[in-house]
This record gives C-alpha cells, sequence and structure tokens, in this order.
C-alpha cells in the first residue's frame, strides 16, 4: 500500500462516530483528513483525538419475526418516518445510485449502525447519548422504547474493516449487538455503577403516559414511534465476512455512563 492509498478523509469530524473513526485510523497508521462546519472547533476536535488514542482499547470479548437484514431497506418515502431516518436511507441510496452509474460499485460500502454509545469526546451529543444521559440524571420513570445497542469503537471499527478488506466492497454491513428496553439498560446502570447511578429511575412508565409527556417535552417525542416495538438485527454478515466481533454491550453501557460523569 502506498502513502497515498494510506490518507483518508473522514466527513463530520466533531461528530461522535466520526471522531472515533479519525481515532482509530490513526491508530492504525493511516494519515487522516477531517472536515468540520466551524474551523474555530479544530482544536477541540485534535484535543478529542489525542485523548481518545490515550484510552482506545481493543477488549472484545431472538423473536418469532425473523431479524432485519442488508437486504432490507428502509422506506424512504414514508413520511411516518421521522426526517433523520429517511434522510439516512435517502442518502444510502443516492450513493449506490452514483457508484452503479460510475461503474465503481466494488469501490463503496455502507454500515448502518444501531443505537451508538460509549466513551464521549467531546460536548455533542447524539440521541442515544442522550438517552443514557437523562437515565443517569434521573426522571420519574423509564419510558419503554428499546433498541439495538452498538459501542462507537466496534462501529468505527467495522468502517475501518470495510474499507480495507476487499471482502467488504460492494457490501451494506448492519452494525448492531443485542436489543435492549431502556429499563434494562437502566438495571445494567444501577449494577455496574453503585451509587453513582442512585439517580437512574427504577420503575417503567406507561406508554399513554410518555405519548402525553412528549407533547410538552421534545426530548420524548423521538421515542414515541418505538415504544414497546422490539426490532432485531443480524450483524452475522460483519461478523462472518469480515471478521467483526463487537465487545460485550454492558461494558458499552458502564464506559458510556462514566465518561458522561466524567
Amino acid at each position: 500500500m502506498t502513502d497515498h492509498d494510506r490518507m483518508v478523509l473522514v466527513t463530520g469530524g466533531t461528530g461522535f462516530l466520526g471522531g472515533w473513526c479519525v481515532a482509530e485510523l490513526l491508530r492504525r497508521g493511516y494519515t487522516v483528513r477531517t472536515t468540520v462546519r466551524d474551523l474555530r472547533r479544530e482544536p477541540k476536535v485534535r484535543s478529542a483525538v489525542v485523548a481518545a488514542l490515550a484510552a482506545i482499547h481493543s477488549s472484545r470479548a431472538s423473536t418469532p419475526e425473523a431479524p432485519y437484514t442488508e437486504a432490507d431497506w428502509t422506506d424512504g418515502a414514508d413520511t411516518s418516518l421521522t426526517p433523520y431516518t429517511r434522510s439516512k436511507t435517502i442518502a444510502e441510496a443516492a450513493a449506490w445510485e452514483l457508484a452503479r452509474g460510475a461503474g465503481a460499485e466494488s469501490r463503496l460500502a455502507a454500515v448502518n449502525p444501531g443505537a451508538i454509545i460509549g466513551p464521549v469526546l467531546g460536548e455533542d451529543r447524539s440521541y442515544s447519548l442522550q438517552t443514557i444521559e437523562r437515565l443517569l440524571h434521573g426522571m420519574p420513570a423509564v419510558p419503554r422504547p428499546g433498541f439495538p445497542f452498538i459501542d462507537v469503537r466496534d462501529v468505527a471499527d467495522l468502517h475501518l474493516r470495510a474499507m480495507a478488506e476487499l471482502a467488504g466492497g460492494g457490501q451494506r454491513f448492519i452494525a448492531a449487538d443485542r436489543f435492549l428496553w431502556l429499563q434494562e439498560v437502566a438495571a445494567t446502570l444501577r449494577k455496574r455503577l453503585g451509587d453513582d447511578a442512585r439517580k437512574v429511575p427504577t420503575r417503567v412508565a406507561p406508554n399513554f403516559l410518555v405519548r402525553a409527556m412528549a407533547l410538552f417535552d421534545p426530548g420524548l417525542r423521538s421515542v414515541v414511534g418505538d415504544l414497546g416495538r422490539h426490532s432485531t438485527y443480524s450483524s452475522e454478515k460483519a461478523r462472518t465476512t469480515l471478521g467483526w466481533t463487537p465487545r460485550p454491550i454492558e461494558d458499552s453501557i458502564e464506559d458510556c455512563a462514566r465518561s458522561l460523569l466524567a
């Protein structure tokens, strides 16, 4: 591999996943360029990546319905979905169309992650991180949505594998671990953090109450559509094709919570 081949562009370097992709690429010997919306944030991005390279470690350790696989696509025209969800689908479909038009499908790989958690690198808070943060700060009761969680470091690792290995070319990969209800996440926080999780609620909020509260709380509106829904996703393709193995999700929950508390 030439020096030119080892230069990688990461878009959105100020983001949660983007920052970890930059850090992991640097750790593996790549030269990295990244984009930021505001050049004044460049020092924060640089310091966050440096902190991550002190912190990176390599510990790795069904429902009646069939799990979703890479053959399944979200309907980008479905207006019942959030604009964010639809935009992700539309953007990926456009990328594949562009690659096909250029005869370069083998040069593209897509990674579709679940709810990303893990150690934070800066002040930005994704929806998934806000969920853990709200549990730590306390609320009257835990709402009942659930998600297939995954560690941000493992998502970054899968991006790099898909980029560097020939088997990744022209493929879509799901990056997700086990599905957990939020009350299971809350229980893990209490078990792993002890007194630091003293504000984490133990009661579960009825769905009708969450829907009513969402009328006044913007932070709850995005979970209303997921209340009581149990969706599973198979990451078998990433595991068998690229040898990807995510760490135990309980470790990710603890690492995420401790970094938020710090």
